[in-house]
């Protein structure tokens, strides 16, 4: 029986991804309105995905139920975040398809080894 008390400790998804955005965006927010660096709007949505998918895959490490599906998904969030806070230097397209290419190969990989 659990109490109420480790049900507020428990690692709650939701609650930690929003934690994750606010702090991402505050940090973007500093930068570029502290007049420390200019930041355009394609490298704040690409942070911001960048964080929750490095997030996600965080927390799919500590399931054991649906730990591929989160996985999976927050690979791809953070390959489009990386591909749109790169596009100034990289081309999206080639970013994208290297970023699909480790996707199947890491699918095939977790496959076979489950």
């Amino acid at each position: 029986m659990t109490s109420s008390l480790d049900k507020a400790k428990r690692f709650r998804y939701e609650e930690y991804a929003l934690v994750v955005l606010a702090l991402t965006l505050s940090i973007f927010g500093i930068i570029n309105f502290g007049g420390i660096l200019p930041i355009s709007p394609n490298k704040v949505i690409g942070g911001l995905l960048t964080a929750f998918g490095i997030y996600t895959i965080a927390y799919s490490l500590n399931m054991s139920e649906e730990r591929f599906y989160r996985l999976f998904w927050g690979y791809i969030a953070a390959s489009i975040g990386i591909a749109l806070y790169l596009i100034d230097m990289i081309d999206i397209f080639l970013t994208l398809s290297i970023s699909l290419f480790i996707a199947a190969l890491l699918y095939l990989i977790f496959r076979f080894r489950h």
